[in-house]
C-alpha cells in the first residue's frame, strides 16, 4: 500500500471525530474489529518498508500519526500490531529523527485513555524505548506528552517508569542549558512527576538533586513568571521534600536556600489577585501553605542546626524576613527561628546575638497588624525564647501594656489570647524585674494619690479580667498560673521594691496590691481543677509561700471559705474526700490548738516545689505545703479571717501531722 492509500483508508474508515466527540457505543460491535482487519495490510507494508525503504516508512508513519488523532483508530492500532511495530522502531539506535517523531505521535495518541494499548507499552518493558528518547533533546516536546499519555491513570506504566528512573532523565533535561527549547512542556514534566512521586520506589531511586533542580527551574525565567508553571514545579518539589531522604539531602547539600527563594517568590513575586485562572490561584494558595509546612519540617529536623548555624546565609535571610514588614515572610521567619530556639542554649544565643524580640515586639504592639497567622507565630516563637531564665529580662519590653497585654482583649481570637497569656506566664515566672514591670500602672498610687490605671486598668487587671470572662479552659489555666507566678515572686522578693508607691514595707505593698486585684479566684481555680495534678501542686506551693505573711494569709483565709477549696484542702492533707464545714462556730480548746501547732512546727516543714517528674512524690509534697499553709494561717490568725473556722484548720493540722510522721517512719524503716 502506498502512503496515500493508507491515508485514504484511515480517513474513509475512521470517524473523523475528536476524542471529545467520539462515542464508540453508537458504533456497531464489529466496527473496531473491521478496522483492525483493514490495518493488516498496512502493517505488512510497514514491515516491508522497514527492510527496504526507510524514507517511505517515514512517510507512512506520518500518515499513521495523522490518523491516530481519530479516536476510532486507537484500539485497532493496538490490536493490529501497528503500535507494537513503532514501539520496536523506537528501540532502535539508528532510528531517524523524522521517524522517531511520527512513531512517538502514534504511541502517544494510541495510548491516550486506552489501557489495553498502555498494557502493550508496558509489556516486555517496551516503555523503556520511549523513555530513552528523553536523551534526545530535539524531540523532548514530543516525548514528554507521549509519556504522560501512557502513564496517566495507569499504575503499571507509572511503576515501570519509576523503576526505569524516568525522573532522573527528566532532571537532566531540566538542568540542560537548552531547557528553554522545551519550556512549553514544563507542565507535562510536572504532571508525570506527580504520577510517580508518592511511590516508594521513586523516593528510593530519584536523583539526589531532584528537589534542587525543580526549585531552581521554578525560580528562574521563564517559569517564575508563569504562575501555573511555578505552582506546578513547586508543588511536586515539596512532595519530594516530604520524604525523609530528601529532607536530609536538602539539609546536607545546602538546598534550604532554594526553598527560601521559592517561598519568597510565591509570596512576593506573584500576586494571586492578578491570576485569572481560579484553579491556578487555588494551586498557588495551597503551595504557599505547603511551603510553610515544609519550612517548619526542615527547620525542626535534628540535623538542621548543625548544617545551618545562625551565621549561615540562609538563616541570615530568615532574620531579614523578620524585619521585612511582609506578614507572610515574618510569619515564616517566626516559625523557622522558633524551631531553632527549642533548646535553652540556642534560644539564649538567639536573644544575645540577634535580639529578634525587638522586631516581634513591634509586631505585637501594632494594632494595625491583623494577620492572625503572624501574631500566632510571633507568640509561639517568643514562648520558646522565654523559657531560659537568662532571656526573661531581655524580653521584658513585651510585658508593656501596649504589647502582649493588649492581646488579652482580642476576644474574637481565643487562640491568640491563649498564646499571649501563656507567654506572659513564662515571662513572669521567677523574674522579679518582669513582675515589677507587669504590675507597674496596675493601680499603684501616684504622689498625688491618683491611680495611674484609673479608667483604663493595667496589665494585671486585664489578665484577671481575661481569667474571669474566658470560656477557653487552657486560657483560663494559663491566666491563673500567671497570677500565681506574680504572687510567688511578690512573696519571694522585696515586694516594696517591686511595687513602688504602694507601701513602706513589703507587707503593706502586697496588701495594697491585693486590695485592688482579686487574686483569690485564680488561685482557687488552680487548687480545685482536677485535670492537671502538677498545676494543683504548684498552686499549693504558692499558697504556702503566701501564708507566711499577714497579707497573704488574709487572701488565703478568704479563699478557704469556698466549699470546693476547703474540700480540696481536706483531701490533700488527709487523702479523704469530705464536705467538712469550715465556718463552724465552736468552743476552741486553746491547749489542743497549741499542741497541734507545736506538733506541726516540730516537723520543720517549709514550702517546697513538687517535681512533676517525680509523680509518686507529688501527693506528699502537696500535703506538706498544705500543712505549712495551715500552720502559718494559725500563726497569723486574725478575726479578719472569720467566718473561717480555726478549729477546722487545727483538725487538719493534727491529722496531717500524724500522717507525715507515719510516712517518715515508714520511709526510715525501709531505707
Amino acid at each position: 500500500m502506498t502512503p496515500q492509500e493508507i491515508a485514504d483508508l484511515l480517513q474513509r474508515e475512521g470517524r473523523g471525530e475528536s476524542a471529545e466527540d467520539y462515542d464508540e457505543t453508537i458504533e456497531p460491535e464489529y466496527a473496531a474489529q473491521r478496522r483492525t482487519d483493514l490495518l493488516a495490510g498496512v502493517l505488512e507494508t510497514c514491515k516491508e518498508l522497514r527492510a527496504s525503504d526507510q524514507a517511505q516508512l517515514q512517510v507512512v508513519a506520518e500518515k499513521l500519526g495523522d490518523g491516530s488523532r481519530d479516536e476510532a483508530w486507537r484500539l485497532p492500532y493496538g490490536d493490529s500490531g501497528i503500535l507494537t511495530f513503532f514501539l520496536e522502531e523506537l528501540a532502535k539506535e539508528d532510528i531517524t529523527n523524522k521517524l522517531k517523531i511520527h512513531a512517538l505521535r502514534i504511541v502517544g495518541n494510541a495510548c491516550a485513555d486506552t489501557n489495553k494499548n498502555r498494557a502493550l507499552a508496558v509489556e516486555e518493558r517496551r516503555l523503556e524505548a520511549v523513555i530513552r528518547q528523553l536523551s534526545d533533546e530535539s524531540v523532548v516536546q514530543f516525548t514528554i506528552p507521549v509519556l504522560y499519555n501512557v502513564m496517566v491513570d495507569y499504575d503499571p506504566a507509572q511503576i515501570l517508569a519509576s523503576e526505569l528512573e524516568i525522573s532522573s532523565a527528566m532532571m537532566k533535561l531540566l538542568s540542560s542549558p537548552n531547557m528553554p527549547q522545551f519550556a512549553g512542556v514544563i507542565l507535562y514534566f510536572c504532571r508525570i512527576l506527580a504520577l510517580i512521586v508518592n511511590r516508594d520506589s521513586e523516593i528510593a531511586t530519584a536523583a539526589d538533586d531532584t528537589v534542587a533542580v525543580l526549585l531552581s527551574v521554578a525560580t528562574s525565567t521563564p517559569c517564575k513568571d508563569d504562575a501555573e508553571e511555578f505552582a506546578a514545579l513547586g508543588t511536586v518539589a515539596l512532595v519530594y521534600l516530604a520524604a525523609e531522604r530528601f529532607q536530609e539531602l536538602a539539609i546536607s547539600q545546602d538546598q534550604f536556600g532554594l526553598l527560601l527563594d521559592a517561598f519568597y517568590h510565591a509570596h512576593v513575586g506573584l500576586d494571586i489577585s492578578r491570576v485569572d485562572d481560579p484553579d491556578v490561584a487555588a494551586a498557588l494558595k495551597q503551595l504557599r501553605l505547603s511551603m510553610l509546612s515544609t519550612l517548619a519540617e526542615l527547620t525542626s529536623h535534628g540535623a538542621f542546626p548543625a548544617a545551618y548555624p545562625s551565621t549561615s546565609a540562609a538563616v541570615q535571610t530568615v532574620f531579614a524576613w523578620l524585619q521585612s514588614g511582609d506578614s507572610s515572610l515574618q510569619a515564616a521567619a517566626c516559625l523557622a527561628l522558633g524551631n531553632l530556639a527549642r533548646s535553652d542554649d540556642a534560644a539564649t544565643a538567639l536573644v544575645e546575638q540577634h535580639a529578634p524580640q525587638t522586631a516581634l515586639a513591634k509586631v505585637l504592639a501594632d494594632p494595625d497588624v491583623k494577620d492572625t497567622q503572624l501574631l500566632h507565630a510571633a507568640l509561639a516563637f517568643l514562648k520558646n525564647l522565654a523559657i531560659p531564665a537568662h532571656n526573661k529580662p531581655a524580653l521584658r519590653r513585651l510585658l508593656e501594656p501596649g504589647c502582649v497585654p493588649r492581646i488579652y482583649g482580642l476576644d474574637a481570637q481565643p487562640q491568640l489570647q491563649y498564646g499571649a497569656v501563656s507567654l506572659t506566664r513564662l515571662l513572669l515566672a521567677g523574674c522579679p524585674d518582669n513582675v515589677a514591670l507587669f504590675c507597674k500602672g496596675s493601680g499603684q498610687e501616684t504622689a498625688e494619690g491618683e491611680s495611674n490605671a484609673a479608667g483604663t486598668g493595667g496589665s494585671v487587671e486585664s489578665l484577671i479580667s481575661l481569667f474571669d470572662r474566658t470560656d477557653t479552659e487552657p486560657t483560663k489555666v494559663e491566666a491563673a498560673r500567671s497570677v500565681a507566678a506574680i504572687c510567688r515572686v511578690l512573696h519571694s522578693d522585696a515586694a516594696a521594691e517591686l511595687l513602688p508607691g504602694r507601701g513602706a514595707s513589703d507587707s503593706e505593698s502586697r496588701a495594697a496590691f491585693y486590695a485592688r486585684h482579686d487574686v483569690g479566684k485564680p488561685l482557687a481555680f488552680l487548687v480545685t481543677q482536677e485535670k492537671w495534678h502538677s498545676l494543683r501542686a504548684e498552686a499549693w506551693f504558692v499558697l504556702a509561700l503566701m501564708s507566711r505573711s499577714a497579707d497573704g494569709s488574709r487572701i488565703i483565709a478568704a479563699v478557704l471559705q469556698q466549699e470546693a477549696v476547703s474540700a480540696q484542702l481536706t483531701e490533700t492533707i488527709t487523702g479523704e474526700k469530705t464536705n467538712g464545714r469550715v465556718t463552724d462556730v465552736v468552743d476552741e480548746d486553746e491547749d489542743e490548738s497549741t499542741t497541734a501547732l507545736s506538733a506541726a512546727e516540730g516537723l520543720g516543714l517549709q514550702p517546697q516545689q513538687a517535681d512533676p517528674k517525680q509523680k509518686e512524690r507529688i501527693a506528699a509534697v502537696e500535703r506538706e505545703n498544705a500543712l505549712v499553709m495551715c500552720t502559718e494561717l494559725l500563726r497569723n490568725w486574725s478575726d479578719e479571717f472569720k467566718p473561717l473556722s480555726r478549729a477546722f484548720l487545727e483538725g487538719l493540722l493534727k491529722d496531717g501531722t500524724e500522717l507525715v510522721v507515719a510516712h517518715r517512719n515508714k520511709e526510715s524503716s525501709t531505707a
